[in-house]
């Protein structure tokens, strides 16, 4: 099996559990939960009201209180009933939320009632939750989160035409995620006055770091049980 490195086996793709899901909102919403203060001091656009940390945590918080009301009986149908109850777009709290939660709806249409996530339907995921984020803003403007959805899901597209391994697909996405947050202090004056990146901007990076950061923890378990098997 070709090898990644210092990293391990590749990791082609990855079974959809319900806790899988799960795992990805709940580590996205310690994340936030742990940057939140942060997050509210740079908010300064579209207005310095300090709340895009609160909101986001909030946003996340609510779908975690939708989804834990019942037991599923499998990723699809967790997934099914979070598109067809709303739940994402319930949740949503304020502009972030707004188009974070847009993002998810189009992701999680993309995965539809597939078992199993590879490099391609990861990359076609991300393309649509960039195309359902847009549709959820009247009027998009550069150096914002939109930035960061565009660079994500453009790296994604890319890098996924020659390479399989999901966890080295979300490394370099995220790094590309991450520079695209930098240049948002560039892109807009208010930001550039203020010397802050856009406080929504870095909302979803946290969301794509806690992604890898399920991603690698995946992986650690199927290793841990192919041990014990042998």
């Amino acid at each position: 099996m070709e090898k990644r490195g210092f990293i391990g086996k590749v990791k082609s793709r990855v079974t959809l559990t319900v806790s899988f899901l799960k795992a990805l909102f709940q580590e996205s919403r310690k994340r936030v939960s742990e940057e939140r203060e942060n997050i509210n001091k740079i908010n300064v656009f579209p207005v310095p009201d300090k709340d895009t940390g609160t909101n986001l945590l909030n946003t996340l918080s609510g779908i975690i209180k939708a989804i834990e009301r019942k037991d599923y009986q499998s990723a699809n149908h967790l997934i099914s009933e979070m598109l067809e109850k709303k739940y994402l777009l319930k949740s949503g709290r304020g502009n972030v939320g707004i188009i974070i939660s847009a993002w998810l709806v189009g992701f999680f249409q993309e995965l539809g009632d597939n078992i199993s996530l590879d490099a391609d339907l990861l990359s076609r995921a991300m393309k649509r939750g960039e195309s359902q984020a847009y549709r959820a803003i009247a009027e998009p403007k550069e150096g914002t989160i939109l930035d960061v959805i565009t660079a994500s899901a453009g790296s994604m597209d890319s890098l996924s035409r020659e390479q399989q391994d999901l966890i080295y697909l979300m490394t370099k996405t995220l790094e590309q995620a991450r520079q695209a947050l930098v240049a948002t202090t560039q892109k807009m004056d208010v930001l550039k006055k203020n010397k802050v990146v856009d406080a929504g901007a870095l909302g979803f990076v946290l969301v794509l770091e806690s992604f890898l950061k399920v991603l690698l923890e995946a992986e650690k378990s199927e290793k841990e049980e192919d041990n014990e098997q042998t």
